[in-house]
């Protein structure tokens, strides 16, 4: 009875040897918290952004112990003070007297997410800092882009140009977000309505424009020793205001009093630089070669 039992007893230490013996000699398969440490490794995005693991899961493994293969797939989401990153990967190990090494690494999807995103206010006041007088009219927003749109007049040497406006947000994952402004012309448009009034010792020219719409200017003058040729003068005056076609485009117009006559005609630049107001030159209305003072 006792060398039954003593061949039993030593029938299952042998067996248990061998278990033991074998589990040894087969590593065991990485853990999760390894795959993370070889995921920070290969993935660069770890070391240039300072990102920290908030969670991790393996959606899918396939372990052959036979093969001495390991493939495991990877859902991951990381963070650092301005975004979020998403990323997928797939992970093959292999077995080899030093254990389970990793052979191939691939990061098959990635996403980053910013925390935060330029505000309406934040935009409104970076747009008033290039340009003041900026109405807010729409805006678009992606993952990764923000872009707030405006518009706004200028008037330059009596001409109103209205803009559309658009400052664009890009989101880059080193710098942060960075801004641009980009604008187009929506229309022109003389800025000559009121006054104008030139007079020396010899000549009294009086214009004033009621109205401009559609190019048709309504107006009234008193011009008072005009050329009507190289030698004579004449005066001309509107009893009633008239209308008349504003003829040209953005660079210089013309009232026409007198179509077969280059003498005497009103004429209005805008627009030009060269052309700034002064005591006799520039941009506004003119008339016989001499320019028109704004007065009201």
């Amino acid at each position: 009875m006792r060398k039954t039992f003593n061949r039993i007893l030593h029938t299952m230490i042998a067996l248990l040897l061998l278990f033991t013996l074998t589990s040894c000699g087969t590593p065991a398969a990485k853990s999760e918290a390894d795959i993370r440490g070889d995921i920070q490794k290969e993935d660069r995005c770890f070391s240039d952004y300072s990102l920290k693991i908030k969670s991790s899961t393996i959606t899918k493994r396939q372990t052959n112990q036979d093969d001495k293969t390991d493939y495991v797939w990877v859902e991951l989401t990381a963070e650092n003070d301005a975004f979020t990153y998403r990323a997928e990967y797939e992970l093959m190990y292999v077995l080899y007297n030093d254990g389970w090494l990793l052979e191939k690494f691939k990061n098959t999807a990635s996403d980053i997410i910013p925390l935060s995103y330029p505000t309406l206010e934040e935009a409104t006041a970076e747009i008033n800092r290039y340009a003041g007088g900026c109405t807010y009219m729409d805006s678009a927003k992606s993952e990764r882009s923000v872009s707030y749109q405006f518009e706004r007049e200028e008037t330059v040497y009596y001409l109103t140009t209205r803009y559309r406006t658009i400052l664009s947000y890009q989101f880059d994952p080193s710098s942060g977000w960075t801004s641009g402004i980009s604008e187009m012309e929506l229309e022109n448009r003389p800025d000559i309505v009121g006054e104008w009034l030139y007079q020396d010792s010899e000549r009294y020219f009086y214009v004033n424009i009621l109205s401009l719409e559609d190019q048709v200017v309504t107006l009234e003058y008193d011009l008072e020793n005009i050329h009507i040729s190289t030698y004579e003068t004449a005066n001309k005056k509107t009893d009633v205001p008239v209308k008349m076609d504003l003829n040209g485009d953005k660079d210089g117009y013309s009232i026409v009093l007198d179509r077969y006559s280059v003498y005497g005609n009103i004429h209005i630049y805008v627009g030009v630089s060269d052309k700034k107001l002064t005591d006799s030159t520039g941009c506004g209305v003119s008339c016989d070669g001499f320019f028109l003072k704004k007065i009201s």
